[in-house]
């Protein structure tokens, strides 16, 4: 009687266990298959100074004082600024 229920456990458990390996594997291809990859690039030394000129809100946003420091010179404008910046390596 006691290996009845011993084995009726046995199997119990054993089949619970099967259940959980084939959801956890169910689980990991779902994700393999529908986990899309966000395709990206660095963007080189040249396009990431482009994209920075661009931004003319920024720019727009510095003071005086921000020119004067950045080309290390007093009374520096914007349009020297960016004309550093275009030139810069």
């Amino acid at each position: 009687m006691f290996k009845a229920k011993s084995e009726k456990r046995r199997k119990t458990l054993l089949v619970l266990l099967g259940l959980l390996l084939l959801w956890g594997m169910i689980n990991l291809c779902i994700t393999l298959i529908f986990s899309g990859v966000i395709p990206h690039r660095y963007a080189s030394a040249q396009e990431g100074r482009e994209i920075m000129l661009s931004n003319t809100e920024y720019y727009d946003n510095m003071t005086q004082n921000d020119f004067d420091f950045r080309m290390r010179k007093s009374g520096a404008t914007k349009d020297e600024n960016l004309e550093a910046n275009r030139e810069r390596d």
